[in-house]
């Protein structure tokens, strides 16, 4: 069995969310089923969403769980691989603090038994998310653009803010 792992978008400014999706891939010709919990800790500063929305496209088991400001999310054992093929777990995260954040899944994490024979993922693998600063911009305009000595002009100020994100 192998994991996959990518952030939906890969980049995104602080506060907002993305979707973190592990795709698990089974290459053998019988199902694998999980015989522990898979679980993807998160680095410091990477989070659940308030609302994480845990979900799995794999079959039995106890399901995908993820808390609210929780760093991880948990795919319950005895979960189904289908043979030759492969399933998802997906949950919203979030982070608030501009820079890199690198999640991993080690080699070893996913352990199952196909057929009766226990095995486990060879490889780890790593995806990344990366908190932006917000492209805030101010514009200043006068009016009128020149002011004879002692006249007057007003003078307007325009913060625009792209995102959804309160910019303070």
């Amino acid at each position: 069995p192998s994991v996959g792992k990518a952030f939906l978008p890969t980049s995104g400014v602080a506060g907002a969310t993305a979707t973190l999706v592990l795709t698990l891939t089974n290459s053998n010709t019988s199902t694998a089923i999980l015989t522990s919990n898979l679980t993807d800790t998160y680095p410091t500063g990477l989070v659940n969403a308030a609302t994480p929305a845990a979900a799995t496209s794999c079959t039995g088991g106890a399901g995908a769980s993820a808390t609210g400001g929780g760093n991880s999310v948990v795919l319950g054992s005895g979960a189904v691989i289908p043979a030759t093929g492969a399933c998802t777990v997906s949950v919203v995260v979030t982070a608030s603090t501009l820079g890199a954040y690198t999640n991993t899944v080690p080699a070893g994490a996913l352990s199952v038994t196909v057929a009766g024979i226990p095995l486990a993922n060879l490889i780890g693998t790593t995806a990344q998310y990366q908190i932006t600063p917000a492209n805030v911009s101010v514009l200043k305009d006068f009016t009128p653009d020149a002011a004879s000595p002692g006249g007057s002009s007003t003078l307007k100020i325009t913060f625009n803010n792209p995102t959804s994100i309160p910019a303070t």
